[in-house]
């Protein structure tokens, strides 16, 4: 079996948002063929909102390297329940709703691909410095491929909003057993 790393990115903006970012985490600690290697330390932001749309509560944010024998949709799949099991509630209609939790799948390896329900890297990556902060705590060397095609560093750079997103005294743990 190989191993492939992968990151995803954790957020909440609603409820005990820190008790939910480590509940999240320990699901993921007991996701079948999957590993949580490193955590970033937690971030906070404002919400990204449409145009029009009232304001929402900040998020806290934060990055999991993972590494797993598992395909990206077999993942994907696994995150969404996780969500689903720590009461996010999707709607069809509305984008960037507030939630519980949010899980994304935002790097696996080099890998890059677009499907219906999956695009890798997350098309978003590089706009998000909530993601980009902590990614490049845990992963400061890493090569972001196409479309992107550059390194972390690079994005950090050129990423907006890095003035409005502040670390915090929060600490998310890997949960050894459950």
């Amino acid at each position: 079996l190989t191993f492939e790393t992968v990151y995803i990115g954790l957020g909440s903006n609603l409820g005990n948002r820190h008790q939910y970012l480590q509940r999240a985490v320990d699901h993921l600690c007991v996701t079948p063929e999957l590993g949580v290697d490193q955590i970033s330390s937690v971030v906070e932001s404002p919400a990204l909102v449409l145009p029009g749309s009232p304001p929402q509560p900040h998020y806290l944010n934060a990055v999991v390297a993972c590494s797993t024998t598992l395909a990206p949709v077999e993942l994907l799949k696994a995150c969404l329940e996780i969500e689903e099991k720590l009461g996010r509630t999707r709607s069809e209609l509305v984008k960037w709703e507030p939630r519980t939790v949010d899980l994304d799948l935002l790097m696996w390896g080099n890998r890059v691909m677009k499907s219906p329900h999956l695009t890798l890297p997350h098309p978003g990556l590089g706009r998000r410095a909530f993601v980009l902060i902590p990614l490049s705590e845990i992963a400061m060397d890493l090569r972001i491929p196409a479309p992107f095609n550059c390194d972390i560093r690079y994005l950090l750079d050129h990423c907006p909003g890095i003035d409005s997103t502040s670390l915090t005294p929060f600490q998310l743990m890997i949960s050894r057993s459950e």
